[in-house]
């Protein structure tokens, strides 16, 4: 299987889970104000950024699923997308 695992976690729990993940778009914070939207690719540079209140959209098999977010820290590494979130939106 192709692409990248997304897992996105609230105190509540794992809120997304998913597997071969193709993209994920979320919306970068930018100095305490909602940023650009940043696009996460298979094969993505390590990063670690934090993000805005938003709906964060993904793609698995070509389908797009979408789901709020509320701000929290993104992180990319080794084939991963891990989103903590205080809360869901």
């Amino acid at each position: 299987m192709s692409g990248f695992e997304l897992e996105v976690v609230t105190p509540l729990g794992v809120m997304v889970a998913a597997h071969g993940v193709e993209s994920v778009v979320v919306r970068r914070e930018d100095g305490g104000r909602p940023g650009c939207e940043v696009a996460v690719l298979q094969a993505h540079a390590p990063m670690l950024t934090h993000t805005s209140a938003c709906e964060m959209r993904w793609i698995v098999d070509g389908h797009t699923h979408r789901t709020p977010v509320g701000s929290g820290v993104m992180e990319v590494l080794d084939g991963r997308v891990t989103i903590v979130v205080p809360s869901a939106s």
